[in-house]
């Protein structure tokens, strides 16, 4: 090194990465320079060979691999843990000693030079290896979690014996790494545990926020797959449509297999072991008082809670769900609560009624309010409002809220949470329930096809035109890359009399005309019910009677079954 500030830089740091004690980090005994400016270190022997030289010689099991890895996370995290990040985590830089079989974590040089890497933003590591924030060279962004990529790098490479991320030239791995769209391992070898693939998925995400956020959530889970105590049994109950209908508890045997994402070591999507956490919590300072749940119309909001978070809770909570609308939302909160909680017949009113709950000692009452977005159209939130002063008696430990609500309402919901004084933090407080890829649209209407004898009860089964089917419809169904996932119900069921082959998808008009389409086949349709089609024209003027006035963005509101009736001649 010629320069003597760059020398000095890499010799202090290359002193505190010495510092680093752990049985698993390779000891460096020395640094220093020499006379003509080089910069050395002096680290223990290691009779043996690298991780990489094994895996060409000869892949492990996959316990044995997951074996060796463990020590190895483990010194990443103390690094971690001391402000160090590795930055060419990869086989090669990973040895084991023949004699006793241990692995040593090795090289920190990329580390050392963490400080100069931030400044310019040079892209350093191994390609094959490297995470997409390293990728591209944003280095503001690197923490432990870049690391923990290239370990599932090579927890992919001990699985499969390929890599992930393959180019024929330098360009083309760092693009590949860029989409961080990995190939399933059970896909190139059938033999792959589901519990390890999970785990592997999961440290390949491409957002880091979607990664293990420590090294110790990823020890974790490979501990557990070593020594598996209960897991989740995957589920074999068939689908069961419930077409414009929400699923309820009844549906939890087969729900989570509609569900997107990735699942935690229990089977569990991370959409509802993010709520469960928070809702089974009985510490205050660990969980929040009011939480915010929403996403766009249609996306499942109702169903997620209903079929995926209520049946997985603990016995020690108790969940009321109450539909909200313009008016009357807090008497029928009360009279809920008053009906599942006998020791509130004699409160006055709701707010006393939450106020005794939340002081009660004995199961914690978690209030799910769905369809928030009418109770907001309908009232100004004010610090006086019954609805406010009452969710404000939420603690956390024994009281807490959910509001359920319409993306398009989020600024109104904050303005409500602000008055309940409940901050909102993603990951905390609050999270959306997100659209459908085009891949878990397919999926997902296969499951349907399935159901309705369209399809053959296996997925290799499928011929090429019902494959052709499932892929143009979910094309079809998108916007944006996206699909709504009521509109994947109404498809399904528009579509459940029908051969599932790309023609059918003309004969109804396409994605375009299948709401259209689902109506008319309801109520005109030649194998429709006859009694329905009499009443077609009397059904049109009643959904005409519930629909909002063009000036409004918010669903129509109630109607009784007088008005519906009147509305109908």
């Amino acid at each position: 090194m010629a320069d003597v500030d760059r020398r000095r830089e890499y010799l202090r740091e290359a002193r505190l990465v010495a510092g680093l004690e752990h049985p698993n980090i390779l000891p460096i005994y020395d640094v220093g320079k020499t006379d003509s400016g080089a910069v050395y270190l002096v680290t223990r022997y290691i009779e043996g060979e690298t991780l990489g030289g094994l895996l060409r010689r000869s892949r492990p099991s996959e316990r044995d691999g997951v074996q060796l890895l463990i020590p190895v996370i483990s010194a990443l995290g103390h690094a971690h843990r001391q402000g160090c990040i590795h930055r060419d985590v990869k086989p090669d830089n990973i040895l084991i000693e023949s004699r006793t079989g241990a692995a040593f974590l090795a090289d920190f040089g990329l580390a050392i030079r963490e400080s100069e890497y931030l400044q310019t933003n040079v892209v350093s590591g191994t390609p094959s290896y490297m995470s997409p924030e390293q990728v591209c060279g944003e280095g503001h962004r690197l923490d432990g979690r870049s690391d923990l990529f290239s370990v599932g790098v090579i927890l992919y490479e001990l699985l499969t014996g390929q890599k992930p991320f393959r180019g024929g030239s330098v360009s083309e791995v760092l693009r590949a790494v860029r989409g961080a769209v990995v190939r399933p391992p059970q896909e190139l070898s059938a033999d792959v545990s589901s519990e390890l693939q999970r785990i592997c998925l999961k440290a390949l995400s491409r957002l880091a926020t979607e990664r293990y956020q420590t090294a110790a959530e990823l020890i974790e889970d490979l501990q557990s797959y070593m020594q598996p105590v209960g897991l989740a049994a995957e589920s074999e109950a068939g689908v069961l449509p419930r077409g414009l209908r929400s699923f309820e508890p009844a549906d939890a045997a087969f729900f989570l297999d509609l569900l997107p994402g990735m699942r935690n070591r229990q089977g569990l999507p991370e959409s509802v072991a993010f709520w469960k956490g928070r809702l089974e919590e009985r510490i205050a300072s660990k969980t929040f008082s009011v939480g915010l749940l929403y996403g766009p119309s249609g996306c499942g909001k109702s169903s997620l809670v209903r079929a995926g978070v209520l049946p997985h809770l603990s016995a020690d909570v108790h969940a009321i769900c109450v539909d909200a609308t313009a008016t009357g939302t807090e008497d029928r909160l009360h009279e809920q609560l008053r009906r599942v909680v006998p020791a509130l017949a004699g409160a006055v009113g709701l707010v006393e009624s939450l106020s005794i709950l939340r002081r009660a000692a004995g199961r914690k009452v978690v209030i799910f309010l769905d369809q928030f977005e009418q109770w907001l159209s309908g009232n100004m939130a004010g610090a006086d409002s019954d609805l406010v002063l009452a969710l404000r008696q939420c603690d956390g430990a024994h009281l807490q809220a959910v509001l359920m609500i319409r993306d398009d309402f989020a600024l109104s919901a904050g303005r409500f949470m602000r008055l309940v004084e409940s901050r909102l933090v993603e990951g905390w407080n609050f999270a959306a329930v997100d659209l459908f890829d085009t891949e878990h649209t397919e999926r997902v209407l296969g499951m349907f096809g399935r159901a309705y004898g369209r399809l053959p009860e296996r997925a290799d089964q499928l011929t090429q035109p019902q494959a052709e089917f499932l892929r143009s419809a979910a094309q079809l169904l998108a916007r944006d890359g996206r699909v709504v996932s009521v509109h994947v119900a109404v498809f399904a069921e528009m579509m459940r009399r029908r051969v599932w082959i790309p023609e059918s998808l003309q004969a109804v008009g396409g994605a375009e005309g299948v709401g259209v389409s689902f109506l008319e086949q309801m109520f005109c349709g030649r194998e429709s019910n006859p009694e329905y089609r009499l009443h077609a024209e009397a059904a049109q003027r009643v959904l005409k009677s519930m629909l909002p006035g063009v000036d409004r963005e918010i669903r129509g509101v109630r109607r009784t079954l007088s008005e519906l009736r009147e509305a109908s001649c």
